[in-house]
Parts: structure tokens; C-alpha cells; sequence
């Protein structure tokens, strides 16, 4: 019995030392890799993959080492090193959809889209929910002229991954160049609410300000003109019960934002806030978000019963007119103050179950 117990303290000591030299190889990758990546910035780009392979010799199990030495010959223009040790990672199970984006990008310099396609539709397939590999595959399409294929892969991008903000962004850029600027809005304010710090923010904050200065002609005998949708859709059959749907652009955005235009006598920062709060009261009032359910319009009367639809009307038109917003923020500061504290606690949220495309409508 002495000698059993002897026996299993030693074994016991045998397996913890085995840990700790193995987490101790770990430990030593890590501390190598934060090494290479300060290495990184300082240009010294050859010590820093050489640290790395010394991180994956170290913990050959972590996938992350071997694609920053691929991720590094990317930066420096060595795509076929880059790529090779790409598509040798592909086979392991510990990946990210990081490693289909960065291979997409090798095909796509290299002029190779079809090969970026299939790329991103192997990725799409063990990554059915990366909103990321949907907007490389949009760009991808964007580049061979396929404007269609394009949304289309925005869109799918949007119902795999809600919150990912970039498909909003890419759909609201491509919709401003036809003449259903109404998709423009409605994306772009998304954007704004997903990605408001975001690089692009300003853009589309700009371009939605300008939209409805553009797009909207006061007249003054009240029969003002609004233009954000040409394309006459065939009104459709809701279900068996042959209730018939008009078209969201035109025969839904349009008419609201018409009649919330109302005794309006221009087109500013100040009269957008009013034409806003009309047209989201007129929504619910009417009931059309029964027939015509709309994640941000959901959202915007969720703000009105908090009280804070000015103060984010302002936010999202600001560099439409940067003057005209500092202007009400030094007058409004109070209310500015107590969006924001809402905001940080309501942020938009979008799921599977809580989101928006154009296609719902159709």
C-alpha cells in the first residue's frame, strides 16, 4: 500500500511538471510575440517573423502565430509566401475568418476574382455567420462590375451577422448612385447607429443631410416634392387574405415624408428635426409598422418615448451642417448631456430576429 501511494505521488508530480513546462512554452510564445509585434512597429520587420516562428515551435497549437508571419508577408508585398502559409492553415479547426479574408485579398491583387469568390464561399461555408467574408465577396463583385451580385452579398452579409456595420456602409454608398436613394437612409442611418466613431461616419452622416436637401423641393403652395424612389414595384399580395402592400419606397417613405413636411418653409438642420419626429409619429400612427416592420423606424420611436429624438436627430444630420449643430448643442446642452447617458445604455441592437434589408418588403 506504501509503496502504490509512492508510486501515485510521483506520477502526480511527473503530469504537473509536464504542465508547467507546457505552460511555461506558452507563456514564452507569448512573451516572444508581443516582442515581434513591438519589433513591428519599429520596422524591424525580419526580427519579428523570425520571433514568431520561435513563438510557434514554442505552441505549434496556436493558429494565431503562423497567420501574423502570413499577415506580416502581406504587408510587405510577399503574397505567395503569404499565401502559401495560408491555404496550409486552412485545413486546421482552430481558424477565424480572418485567415479567408486575408487570402481573398492575395487573389484579389493578383486580379484573380473568381479565385477570391470561391475563396470567400469556402469560408462563408465554416463562417456561415461572418458579416465580414459577405462584404469582402460584395467588394469582389463590386470590382468585376456585378453591381447586383454586390448588394446581394451586402444584404446576406447583413442577415448573417446584424450588427457587422460595414455591409450598412457599402449598401448606402452603392443605393446613393441610383435613383432609390430611400435604401440610402434607411442603411446609412444604421450605419450611423452601429458605427458612429467609425471612419465613415462624417460621410454618411453628410451624405443623409444632403439627401433630404436634395431630394426634397419646398413648395409654397404646400405641394412639396419629394424624390427618393423612381422604380414603380407590382404592388404585392400580403398573404391569402389578399391584403396588397404598396411599394416602401414610393408608396410608403415617400407619402410620410411628404405629409411631415407639413407648413416646413426649407430644407435645415432645424426643419429636418421637425420633418423627422413627424414622419416616425405618422409610422406608428397609422399602424405601418404592422405591414411595413422597420428595425430603425422601431428604433427611432423607441428614442421619441424616451425623449431624446431631437437630441438624435441632431446626432445623426451633425456634419451636414457642423455650425448649425454646435449651435443647438451650446443652447441644448442639457438635453445633449442626457442622450448621450441614454445612448450608452440603448444602443441599437440587432439580431436574427431584429434586423433590416430592403428584401423584407418584396
Amino acid at each position: 500500500m506504501k509503496l502504490f501511494c509512492i508510486i501515485c505521488f510521483l506520477l502526480a508530480e511527473i503530469v504537473f511538471a509536464g504542465s508547467s513546462i507546457s505552460q511555461s512554452k506558452k507563456d514564452l510564445a507569448k512573451e516572444k510575440r508581443q516582442d515581434a509585434l513591438d519589433f513591428v512597429k519599429r520596422g524591424k520587420i525580419h526580427v519579428s517573423i523570425g520571433l514568431l516562428e520561435e513563438a510557434q515551435e514554442l505552441d505549434p497549437d496556436n493558429f494565431r502565430y503562423p497567420y501574423e508571419i502570413a499577415f506580416i508577408y502581406f504587408t510587405i508585398r510577399r503574397y505567395d509566401d503569404s499565401a502559401e502559409i495560408l491555404k496550409k492553415l486552412s485545413s486546421r479547426q482552430d481558424i477565424t475568418d480572418e485567415l479567408y479574408q486575408l487570402l481573398g485579398k492575395i487573389y484579389k491583387i493578383d486580379g484573380e476574382f473568381d479565385e477570391a469568390i470561391k475563396n470567400y464561399k469556402a469560408g462563408i461555408k465554416r463562417f456561415p455567420q461572418s458579416g465580414m467574408l459577405y462584404m469582402e465577396m460584395g467588394i469582389c463583385y463590386l470590382q468585376k462590375e456585378n453591381i447586383e451580385k454586390a448588394i446581394d452579398s451586402f444584404e446576406e452579409g447583413i442577415k448573417a451577422e446584424p450588427e457587422y456595420a460595414e455591409n450598412y456602409y457599402l449598401l448606402a454608398k452603392i443605393f446613393n448612385a441610383t435613383s432609390e436613394k430611400v435604401w440610402t437612409m434607411i442603411y446609412g442611418e444604421l450605419f450611423l447607429n452601429l458605427d458612429l466613431d467609425g471612419s465613415h461616419a462624417e460621410e454618411i452622416s453628410k451624405i443623409l443631410y444632403d439627401n433630404y436637401s436634395k431630394q426634397i423641393t419646398i413648395v409654397f403652395d404646400g405641394n412639396h416634392i419629394v424624390d427618393f424612389s423612381k422604380i414603380l414595384y407590382t404592388v404585392k399580395e400580403k398573404s391569402e387574405n389578399t391584403k396588397k402592400l404598396l411599394p416602401f419606397g414610393n408608396g410608403v417613405y415617400e407619402p410620410l415624408l411628404k405629409e411631415a413636411i407639413s407648413d416646413e418653409k426649407d430644407v435645415s438642420i432645424y426643419s429636418l428635426n421637425n420633418i423627422r419626429k413627424r414622419f416616425v409619429e405618422n409610422y406608428f400612427a397609422k399602424g405601418l409598422n404592422v405591414d411595413y416592420p422597420n428595425a430603425l423606424l422601431d428604433y427611432q420611436g423607441i428614442i421619441s418615448e424616451a425623449g431624446h429624438i431631437e437630441a438624435y436627430n441632431y446626432w445623426i444630420l451633425m456634419n451636414g451642417n457642423q455650425n448649425a449643430f454646435d449651435k443647438w448643442k451650446n443652447s441644448n446642452n442639457d438635453k445633449w448631456k442626457s442622450f448621450l447617458n441614454w445612448l450608452a445604455n440603448n444602443k441599437l441592437k440587432l439580431d436574427s430576429t431584429n434586423l433590416f434589408i430592403r428584401t423584407q418588403y418584396e
